[in-house]
């Protein structure tokens, strides 16, 4: 395998993870890899993917720490794509505030409903409202 496809995936997923209000998500298996990560349909079969449906999410998948942006994928998706795994079931949202108050969410949804993300894995416990 070229040694640049990972990185390049990565950075796609990273972009999916993060692409904004109501994008439509689910697990995405690369085969051959036995990687799987959380995007859209559109990023899966532009990497040739097999996309598993909306709202799906990949086996003992959790967040992972890639490029400084969280993207929920097993841990061997992880490892090829040089993140941090955080542990299974752990997800990529945070506190968000906005005016009415604090929420936890990804952050993407966070920041295209105006509010401000706390940062990964952030609560609303001591957060300024």
């Amino acid at each position: 395998m070229n040694a640049l496809v990972p990185t390049v995936l990565a950075v796609c997923f990273v972009l999916a993870s993060v692409q904004g209000v109501g994008a439509q998500e689910g697990a995405c298996v690369l085969e051959g890899f036995g990687a799987c990560a959380v995007t859209s349909t559109v990023f899966c079969g532009n990497f040739e993917g097999v996309y598993q449906g909306d709202g799906t999410t990949c086996p003992n998948g959790g967040a992972c720490l890639v490029f400084e942006t969280c993207v929920v994928m097993n841990s061997i998706a992880c490892q090829i794509f040089s993140g941090t795994f955080e542990g299974e079931g752990i997800m990529c949202d945070g506190a968000c505030v906005t005016g009415s108050g604090c929420s936890v969410e990804r952050e993407g949804d966070c920041l295209g409903a105006g509010g401000n993300f706390q940062g990964y894995f952030s609560t609303c416990d001591g957060a300024c409202v």
